[in-house]
């Protein structure tokens, strides 16, 4: 059995949703709890922050207020979805699950695709979709009890980036082609590391994961700060001095930056998904090895 047959993928991607139907509904219902309680602390977190126009940086301060609550429900989608890829392979954990799993009359292709499409339905679409919907649950009941600002709210949450531009920093184009990329890398990765880890990849993989955003996180950040410096002390002037400010928090001069670094991670995105692969035939050499010796 080497050619790849749809019928079989899609058999066992099916199965997969039919076995685990009650977990996705407990699911769907803990994210939407979770979603509508960190997006109402969102809101009162927000409330502190002064609405009016900011002297120093010309900045609009009511939508950087309505843009908390929806960063605070986008980390809980966000938690889910790293956990959810990241036990791509959860069935396997057990030398019973994985030898079961590993020699159901399938290639290999069949089952590393339907795990990998299954986790990426719950995980990134599922989450997505339930979350979004948690927050116009919370829009729509706003607006019934007057919150004036509902549809603004709205409009903000599908349209995120032309919030940061209403808020008065531009951003540059590569910035939302380097926002795709890096989406794409830690669906890639999280995938790689459910495939890669036998036990507690969830935990690992975010550990790694979060080591390497907070070095690149404290780099990017020391240069910006350098940045501003340097304008500072070379014009010596309070307009320029808030000029310079503007410029290096909208991020315009890194713009070639950011474009490169999207293209890294372009380039690294399929070879984690190729690693992941290669993992999970060789799990499943090893099972097949295991199960001729026991015999």
């Amino acid at each position: 059995m080497k050619q790849f047959s749809f019928n079989r993928f899609w058999q066992l991607l099916l199965s997969y949703m039919a076995d685990n139907s009650k977990r996705l509904l407990i699911l769907c219902g803990g994210l939407y709890a979770a979603t509508l309680v960190m997006f109402t602390i969102g809101m009162l977190a927000g409330a502190t922050v002064p609405t009016e126009q900011s002297p120093d940086l010309e900045l609009n301060m009511n939508v950087l207020w309505l843009l908390t609550p929806i960063g605070y429900a986008n980390n809980v989608s966000g938690l889910a979805m790293m956990v959810i890829l990241t036990r791509v392979f959860a069935n396997i954990e057990s030398r019973t699950g994985e030898i079961q799993f590993l020699m159901l009359p399938a290639t290999t292709l069949e089952k590393w695709l339907s795990r990998v499409v299954y986790v990426i339905l719950v995980g990134c679409v599922l989450t997505t979709a339930v979350s979004y919907a948690a927050m116009l649950t919370w829009c729509g009941v706003a607006s019934l009890l007057g919150f004036e600002d509902a549809g603004l709210l709205m409009t903000i949450m599908f349209h995120p980036f032309q919030a940061v531009e209403m808020i008065g920093l531009p951003l540059p184009s590569s910035l939302f082609f380097l926002n795709s990329a890096t989406t794409i890398l830690e669906i890639a990765f999280f995938i790689y590391g459910g495939t890669a880890f036998r036990h507690y990849a969830w935990l690992k993989s975010i550990a790694i994961f979060f080591a390497v955003v907070m070095v690149i996180g404290i780099g990017f950040g020391t240069v910006m700060c350098y940045d501003i410096i340097s304008d500072i002390r070379v014009s010596g002037d309070a307009a320029v001095t808030k000029e310079a400010v503007r410029e290096a928090v909208s991020m315009t001069r890194y713009s070639g930056l950011f474009l490169w670094t999207g293209i890294v991670m372009c380039v690294l995105s399929p070879v984690f998904i190729l690693l992941s692969y290669r993992r999970f035939g060789k799990r499943e050499l090893e099972s097949r090895k295991y199960n001729i010796v026991a015999a």
